[in-house]
């Protein structure tokens, strides 16, 4: 009881004495942090998301869009810098509701959420690509609506049932989209090189492990009476395979991290 006082002394002191923190006016349905933020876009509302381009902050108007920012938020919980009569609370982490549409099939509870090219309206994604989040509610209705979200900007991997040729599509389509844009581009040759980086790991160590596994049987084979230190070299070779492998995925974790 005496720590959360403690702590509830400490959030009042810095919402009262650092500038720029303020609380919400009213009680808010979803938690989230949200920044105060010049949006570029007069026709902007809460549940709209928001991409950064070179004209600043404006409504997203392309799907699986790379540069979104965040969600227009009404009444967040907590917002830091200070609030003027033209800026926007704005979400980037955390629950919030957002607009969307179901263009693209009724959206479920975990379904992951991504732009469309309706401008700041959300829609289920269905195939791999950038994301704004999950949805924590159902949505099927036949305009726009909101939808709750769990606000978590990144790269998913969605599995579907379509075919290569289908998926080659969706591929070509997204990487016609990057060379249009060049700030699209690093964004999606960082994910390129990082899944090319993945894959020489991961099947490199496959490859490698097979090969010292039927090199250490052979030996085994030829000189029965050496088994013990032979088995011992078939096992370090393996620790050194998985180290390797894992370095090689640690690397391309860190191309995707790096320009963010």
């Amino acid at each position: 009881m005496g720590n959360f006082r403690l702590a509830l002394v400490v959030v009042v002191f810095l919402v009262l004495a650092v500038p720029g923190i303020t609380l919400a006016q009213a009680p808010a349905a979803l938690g989230g942090v949200a920044v105060n933020v010049e949006v570029k876009d007069e026709d902007v509302q809460a549940g709209d998301i928001i991409s950064l381009t070179k004209e600043g902050l404006v409504r997203t108007a392309a799907g699986y869009d790379v540069s979104m920012y965040g969600v227009v938020s009404a009444a967040p919980i907590l917002s830091v810098e200070p609030k003027t009569d033209t800026s926007k609370s704005v979400i980037s982490s955390g629950e919030t509701d957002v607009r969307v549409s179901t263009k693209n099939g009724a959206i479920e509870v975990g379904d992951f959420i991504t732009s469309s090219e309706d401008a700041g309206v959300g829609q289920k994604a269905t195939e791999s690509g950038y994301v704004l989040g999950k949805a924590l509610k159902a949505y099927s209705g036949d305009s726009v609506g909101t939808v709750p979200v769990a606000v978590s900007l990144g790269y998913a991997t969605i599995t579907t049932d379509k075919g290569p040729a289908a998926a080659a599509g969706s591929f070509l389509q997204r990487l016609a989209e990057a060379i249009s844009d060049p700030d699209k581009f690093g964004v999606y040759l960082r994910y390129f090189v990082a899944g090319v980086v993945g894959l020489i790991s991961v099947f490199g160590a496959i490859f490698a492990f097979i090969r010292f596994m039927n090199t250490g049987l052979e030996a085994i084979g030829r000189n029965p009476l050496a088994k013990k230190t032979i088995v011992g070299g078939m096992i370090l070779s393996g620790i050194v395979v998985a180290v390797l492998a894992a370095s090689g995925l640690g690397i391309a974790a860190s191309i995707i991290r790096f320009g963010k």
